[in-house]
């Protein structure tokens, strides 16, 4: 739950390692739940459209084994 506390750089230029979300950011994008923008940005304040939540959901779905 606090694996990515303490990282002095973030991987994403949009969202620095001192936020508040950084920590659930790096454990959804190291588990491949949820992708960056090509840019590498995460987007933190965009709202998420459905087809991405969606996806998201599902990916987790798998990842827990939940049918």
């Amino acid at each position: 739950a606090s694996a990515y506390f303490g990282h002095d750089k973030s991987p994403f230029p949009d969202v620095p390692a001192s936020s508040a979300w950084y920590n659930a950011i790096m454990n959804v994008t190291t588990r491949s739940i949820m992708e960056t923008e090509l840019s590498g940005e995460f987007r933190p304040d965009d709202a998420l459209n459905g087809a991405e939540a969606i996806l998201a959901v599902r990916v987790l779905r798998q990842k827990l084994n939940i049918y």
